[in-house]
């Protein structure tokens, strides 16, 4: 049995347009999939015949990616090296369009839940989005998610803002 899904979401940034293909006469595989088969073969009519236009250009498809690529180190370089300026590690992004930074340094004693809360908070106060894992299930209150696949003058200036946040909560 071959089963092969992609998402477009992320490698085109086309959220939500999900597809996929299953090729196989075992019927085991496709009550593995049972009810949610939905979510992968539900793909509206239009959304499939404009993948199907955007992917049959294959030298237009090499160049995005290849660009996507390069943009998404350049952008995830950026942000480590803030984090390092900050003293705070994380764990490298590969392949990624986020890493997970601790912000342990930050939390007034051992990282909890209550806190981390507390500090998404303020830094939305301060227009940084960066939420804490807890959002994604996570388990440690002190990792947080930095996206960088946005525009490099908004990462920038998030990061800008970051820098003065977490200086600030470290002379408290």
């Amino acid at each position: 049995a071959v089963v092969s899904t992609q998402s477009t979401g992320k490698d085109f940034a086309m959220s939500g347009s999900r597809c996929a293909v299953i090729h196989s006469k075992n019927k085991d595989v496709h009550r593995a999939f049972g009810k949610d088969i939905g979510f992968y073969h539900n793909v509206p009519g239009m959304v499939q015949m404009k993948l199907c236009r955007m992917l049959q250009d294959r030298e237009w498809v090499e160049g995005y990616l290849r660009e996507s690529r390069v943009r998404l180190e350049r952008h995830a370089g950026i942000v480590m090296s803030t984090l390092d300026s900050l003293n705070l590690s994380y764990l490298k992004p590969t392949g990624t369009l986020y890493l997970w930074a601790d912000f342990t340094p930050i939390f007034t004693d051992t990282p909890t839940a209550e806190e981390a809360e507390e500090i998404f908070y303020q830094m939305i106060d301060r227009g940084i989005y960066i939420p804490s894992s807890r959002g994604f299930n996570g388990t440690d209150p002190a990792y947080f998610r930095i996206v960088y696949s946005i525009p490099e003058d908004y990462l920038v200036e998030a990061l800008v803002r970051l820098r003065d946040f977490v200086l600030e909560r470290k002379t408290d």
